[in-house]
């Protein structure tokens, strides 16, 4: 445990800063997977695209955050788009 006042400050912000940055992580594979599954349910396109720039502008912020490395957002991003675009084609 901490032995300085200035140490337990901290284990308490640290505390409080993994439990916001775990739920806005999760924020963002919700919005992942709710593209998914309205894309395989075959949901307008429109939904599919509101939810697609949603779910980007969700990864951008936690990359911008420092939550996420800027190539993990790519590659989120990247794959995101490619299953809308592989899944649109079968519609």
């Amino acid at each position: 445990m901490a032995n300085s006042k200035s140490a337990r400050k901290r284990v308490d912000t640290n505390e409080r800063n993994r439990v916001r940055n775990s739920a806005y992580k999760a924020s963002v594979r919700t919005s992942i997977k709710k593209v998914q599954s309205l894309v395989l349910t075959k949901a307008s396109a429109e939904d599919v695209q509101v939810a697609v720039q949603a779910a980007q502008s969700l990864i951008d912020r936690a990359v911008s955050k420092k939550l996420y490395k800027p190539n993990k957002g790519a590659r989120d991003k990247s794959r995101l788009v490619g299953f809308v675009a592989r899944n649109a084609e079968a519609v």
